[in-house]
């Protein structure tokens, strides 16, 4: 069963005189997985080869790849595309912007009253749920292929009718930290940021396929912008401000990863990702199908189900967080990553 996966970011142009600021997101279409992630592995191992690079993750997202070999990412992930573009059968890109003499306010619905919003307040609230009307927008018109499998990077937002109309669909998966445990969303997120710092001028078909036409041969390059047509509007904007429920469509198992830090920043928790036991775990995660979330307090009564997903204790400070989760749940499986 051929599969599709999702993941989206912002695509941001900086100018003293017009900066631009839009949401993007990217979908590729594998007809073989497995083929897939096997031809992802060789494409990392040649790329970190001919950048003479040690390689630290078997997975990489974007920011990762950026922080580690700087200036060679732009021709690491161009050289990368082009190895795997063979097995891709399409990639859609999906923008949103609202070019303001088009656009006045958006109205959407706020505690059960109707809210107008600027177009760019609206673009800041929807950015968390993006991959969603990205997925809607490909079965909108891809209805027969409902069957394919939809693995999209983890997503939450308000209850829209798009998200109405794709919550039946039934291979549709989300993955926290996908970009880390899955390689066709990590390929999905390489592709953006490649379009990112590559793009020649604004968003459109034109300019996608001068950005990505040469290394991508002939796979299928297609373009879709969601911008301020009512159609899109309509779909796009909240009707009922209560969050998606999202749970029973999360991969399983959840490997929660327990590890706790001196001083609880989130420049602490940058250096956990580079832990080689967490490039360990994404590994595993990603063998098993599964995907991975650090530890939260207010995650665990909600979204833990003990009969599936696995507790990884990481070090000797998080045994507080293990003893908190086997009072609600002793029967589940810990696995004790400490050195």
């Amino acid at each position: 069963m051929p599969t599709v996966a999702f993941d989206s970011t912002w695509f941001l142009r900086r100018s003293n005189v017009s900066p631009f600021k839009a949401l993007l997101g990217v979908s590729i279409t594998v007809n073989d997985k497995e083929e897939f992630r096997n031809i992802y592995d060789r494409a990392i191992d040649n790329c970190f080869e001919k950048y003479g690079v040690e390689k630290k993750k078997n997975i990489y997202k974007a920011a990762h790849l950026t922080d580690q070999v700087l200036d060679k990412t732009t021709n690491l992930i161009k050289d990368f595309i082009h190895l795997v573009s063979e097995s891709i059968r399409e990639i859609n890109v999906y923008y949103t912007f609202y070019p303001t003499n088009f656009t006045g306010e958006i109205i959407t619905c706020r505690d059960s009253y109707p809210r107008p919003y600027k177009p760019e307040k609206f673009m800041n609230l929807i950015f968390n749920a993006y991959p969603h009307y990205c997925v809607w927008k490909y079965f909108k018109i891809n209805r027969q292929l409902q069957d394919y499998n939809f693995e999209v990077d983890y997503f939450h937002g308000k209850i829209t009718p798009a998200w109405r109309e794709i919550q039946e669909l039934p291979n549709l998966r989300l993955y926290f930290n996908g970009d880390q445990c899955n390689k066709l969303i990590s390929t999905a997120d390489l592709i953006l940021r490649y379009i990112n710092n590559t793009m020649p001028g604004r968003l459109g078909l034109m300019n996608l396929t001068r950005c990505l036409r040469e290394i991508i041969g002939d796979t299928d390059l297609r373009s879709h912008f969601m911008g301020p047509r009512v159609d899109y509007l309509n779909a796009m904007a909240f009707d009922d401000y209560i969050d998606i429920d999202t749970r029973a469509y999360i991969s399983r198992p959840i490997y929660w990863i327990l590890w706790r830090g001196y001083t609880g920043s989130s420049e602490e928790k940058k250096v956990l990702e580079w832990n080689p036991i967490y490039n360990e775990i994404m590994t595993l995660v990603e063998e098993v199908g599964g995907c991975a979330r650090l530890y939260e307090h207010k995650d665990i009564p909600h979204l833990l189900n003990p009969e599936m997903d696995k507790i990884c204790i990481v070090n000797n400070m998080a045994e507080p967080y293990l003893r908190s989760i086997q009072s609600i749940a002793p029967e589940v499986e810990i696995i004790d990553f400490r050195r």
